[in-house]
């Protein structure tokens, strides 16, 4: 930075000016930067305003090098661009542009146009080369005051010196040719090799590359769940088969109603009618008898529709707490995942509430991740507005399948 204002008080007048107005000032960047201002706070370091006093203090204290002359600069309130970087870049190009086309016109033969100082020097030259006009005398003649006082020598009377000798009136004063001499074309001017420039292009910004994302492919085939029997005796005859893929959806009769599913390996145990209370109690008898499912990695839990018309009290709140807990116990190293469910618009106020209040209950276990149910626009019931139509229920599916992968 320091070289950089240096430069600028050398091959700036504005900036050479201002600098030396203010001599003896202290120079403060009123800045948020806290190394080259002061900052919000004003304990910055300051760094610019003392390079400014440091610059001020080698420029006017520097012998044997005078400072460049400060033409006086107008008023203007002309607005100069701050020099960005795409600006720097820009300036470059067109420096480096104007020497390349100045070497191949050397190169081609071509010579630069004149200047006016370089047409004045050539009729001053050519001035000198008339032919009417004789050639000044090699040495410089001698003042009145330098003959009278040069000594006499004896002999004959010597020639008066040519500063004495009078002009014979007969002769007249020659006069420079009054046609303009012929101009004679200027010397090439000498171009500098583009080496000695030392140009450094600026490496372009190198924008990151992020990797490109494979689409996935949402290859989607035939699947049949498994629909437990529909039985008054739900806590006794209700047992959980063997678990045989990584993939298992358990919850109520709608999970019957898939058809389609993208993802493999996948197991659907839907058992009719089923409350929380006894997908709970088939767990814990599952898990007295087999133990844990150490196999399965993903599960998905819907479950709640049926308790809809039980009060949302601290019962209801126990048994989801209890259900949690078992899942987490027969699956131990699976992620299970609490899908929100969807309802009819058509249901009772309060049978809404209280299913609304069993899904903020699920997205807060401990555990557990919270898939959201689908917006209700996509949302179909039958009359019953109970169970899902076939389509919801792939969608359902699908919705799902996403946030598993």
């Amino acid at each position: 930075m320091a070289e950089i204002l240096d430069l600028t008080f050398d091959q700036c007048a504005q900036f050479r000016r201002n600098l030396l107005i203010n001599a003896g000032s202290k120079f403060t960047l009123l800045s948020s930067d806290t190394f080259w201002g002061i900052g919000t706070d004003g304990n910055g370091l300051n760094i610019y305003g003392k390079l400014l006093s440091e610059l001020l203090v080698k420029k006017t204290s520097s012998r044997g090098r005078p400072l460049p002359p400060t033409p006086p600069i107008e008023e203007s309130h002309h607005y100069t661009p701050p020099l960005t970087r795409q600006r720097k870049q820009r300036l470059l190009q067109d420096t480096t542009k104007t020497v390349k086309d100045a070497h191949a016109n050397q190169a081609s033969g071509r010579t630069n146009q004149e200047t006016p100082a370089m047409r004045s020097l050539t009729d001053t030259t050519t001035m000198h080369t008339d032919t009417s006009v004789p050639p000044p005398p090699s040495r410089r003649p001698l003042s009145p005051s330098r003959c009278a006082s040069a000594p006499s020598s004896p002999g004959p009377s010597p020639t008066p010196p040519p500063c004495l000798s009078p002009t014979p009136p007969s002769s007249p004063i020659p006069r420079p040719n009054p046609s303009p001499p012929p101009r004679t074309p200027a010397a090439p001017t000498r171009l500098f090799p583009l080496e000695c420039l030392n140009i450094i292009p600026l490496e372009p910004r190198q924008r990151r590359q992020h990797p490109r994302r494979t689409p996935m492919t949402n290859t989607t085939h035939s699947i049949k769940p498994r629909r437990h029997a529909k039985t008054h005796n739900k806590f006794v005859d209700w047992t959980l088969p063997t678990i045989t893929e990584p993939i298992l959806f358990l919850g109520s009769s709608n999970l019957s109603r898939i058809s389609k599913t993208s993802l493999g390996n996948l197991q659907i145990e839907s058992y009719p009618g089923a409350k929380v209370e006894h997908i709970s109690s088939l767990l814990k008898r599952d898990l007295e008898t087999n133990g844990p499912h150490v196999n399965t990695k993903k599960v998905v839990l819907n479950v709640g529709i049926n308790n809809r018309t039980q009060s949302f009290t601290s019962t209801i709140l126990s048994l989801v707490k209890k259900m949690a807990s078992l899942v987490n116990k027969s699956f131990p190293n699976a992620d299970v995942h609490f899908a929100g469910i969807n309802y009819s618009k058509h249901l009772p106020q309060k049978q809404q509430d209280a299913v609304d209040k069993i899904n903020s209950l699920a997205r807060n276990l401990p555990k557990f991740k919270f898939i959201p149910p689908i917006p209700p626009s996509e949302f179909q019931t039958g009359t019953d507005n109970i169970h899902w139509t076939a389509p919801t229920a792939d969608r359902i599916s699908a919705h799902w399948a996403s946030h598993l992968n």
